[in-house]
């Protein structure tokens, strides 16, 4: 009898361990928020023993887009509808048909104000004395105005400190989500008589990068699947206004195992879209015209991604976009990261010969698997430059669908 007993409790101890580490690996497999078509429910591929459940159902798929008004509820997911894993939110939204692009474009930036990327001393007759640091101003600030008048560019600013005769400004800033005002006093040079502050500027940018789809029912391009950040302060460059031009690669500098490589491209064309956010998950553009290609499909949801073999379409020195071959390795849960959601691995021969794996100005390459758009590339591994991360094409379509809404507000 004892032996029994202590066998029986020797599998039940067992069963509960194991029932503890499914728990454990479902809670880190499973996604924190989940978007479902309208009329569509939530199911987890190959995964029939969990169960979904809310105040009005539960059962294996949880449909909650059919719940008229319902945009997005909270719904719990347990093992065999017994034990719960995990609390998820499910929002309902609608993945239109896109225009697949991977077409190289050119990017002219202009930020709001003048961006603060570094100090240096001023030399006086006093000794060496920074006026912009006494002010209080730090790197990444944006001053927008300066003595009430709007800054337009750094120019703005170099020309009313430079006619100051050292007499305080004043300046409105924008340092995260606040606005300050600070006072500057310019200081004399001892090397020119000329008066500075004390600070390096920067109000404009431009380069090269892929876009990566086209939405004709929100008419907003999307390209980088990153922001565009100021290469001195890390930070995302506030866009005012900008541009998205044709461009043309001319030219590949392969990468090695010292170094990354880069394409190299012009501004060949003309205005394709009107820059409209430069956002973490990459740029956007509206008013878009010249805008054109030969692949249409819909955008995954995340939960639709499958380990293993997918393709990145992408423009080379050859003019046009082609198909190169990658693998899926990794899908993050996780929703640390807006852009780096997956790891990828380039396997196509061709582009390893071209280019190595991943080089600058493939950000933004559309990444497709089964039929349909499911991200896009934006980052390169530093030691291994077939392998990079890319961003969720339902990422970018979410900021697509953001920014269609404000514009509809404005104009109403």
């Amino acid at each position: 009898m004892k032996k029994i007993i202590k066998s029986f409790f020797w599998s039940l101890t067992v069963a509960s361990a194991a029932v503890f580490a499914m728990i454990a690996y479902l809670d880190t497999s499973l996604y924190e928020n989940y978007y479902i078509e309208q009329n569509e429910a939530l199911s987890f591929d190959g995964k029939d023993y969990l169960v979904c459940s809310n105040e009005r159902s539960k059962s294996s798929e949880v449909n909650i887009g059919s719940d008229s008004g319902v945009g997005s509820k909270n719904v719990t997911v347990s093992l065999f509808g017994v034990i719960p894993v995990k609390r998820v939110q499910v929002t309902v939204t609608k993945t239109d048909e896109v225009l697949v692009l991977g077409l190289p474009f050119g990017l002219k930036v202009y930020s709001e104000g003048a961006m603060v990327v570094g100090f240096n001393d001023v030399d006086t007759h006093n000794g060496s004395i920074n006026p912009a640091v006494n002010a209080g101003l730090k790197s990444g600030d944006i001053i927008t105005y300066i003595n009430g008048e709007y800054v337009e560019s750094s120019e703005d600013i170099r020309t009313a400190i430079l006619e100051s005769g050292g007499k305080t400004l004043t300046l409105k800033v924008k340092r995260d989500d606040r606005e300050l005002t600070l006072k500057i006093t310019p200081k004399q040079s001892a090397l020119d008589g000329k008066y500075k502050a004390g600070m390096w500027l920067r109000d404009s940018t431009a380069g090269i990068g892929t876009l990566t789809f086209y939405n004709p029912s929100l008419d907003i391009v999307a390209g980088l699947g990153h922001g565009i950040c100021d290469s001195d302060t890390g930070m995302l460059i506030p866009a005012e206004s900008g541009q998205f031009v044709g461009a043309e690669i001319v030219g590949i500098k392969k990468s090695t195992a010292d170094e990354t490589g880069e394409l190299h491209g012009i501004f060949s064309g003309g205005q394709m879209a009107d820059m409209s956010k430069n956002s973490i998950t990459g740029v956007y553009g509206v008013n878009c015209h010249n805008i054109s290609g030969d692949v249409t499909a819909k955008i995954a949801l995340k939960q639709e991604i499958k380990i293993g073999k997918a393709q990145i379409l992408c423009t080379l020195d050859d003019k046009e976009p082609k198909y190169y071959d990658c693998v899926i390795e990794k899908a993050f849960t996780s929703d640390a990261s807006a852009v780096k959601n997956m790891i990828i691995k380039v396997t196509d021969k061709d582009l390893i010969a071209k280019t190595g794996g991943i080089v600058q100005g493939m950000s933004g390459s559309p990444i497709l698997q089964n039929g349909k758009l499911i991200g896009a590339v934006t980052h390169v591994f530093v030691d291994d430059s077939t392998k990079g991360y890319a961003i969720f094409a339902e990422n970018m379509l979410n900021t697509a669908q953001s920014i269609y809404n404000e514009e509809l507000k404005a104009a109403s």
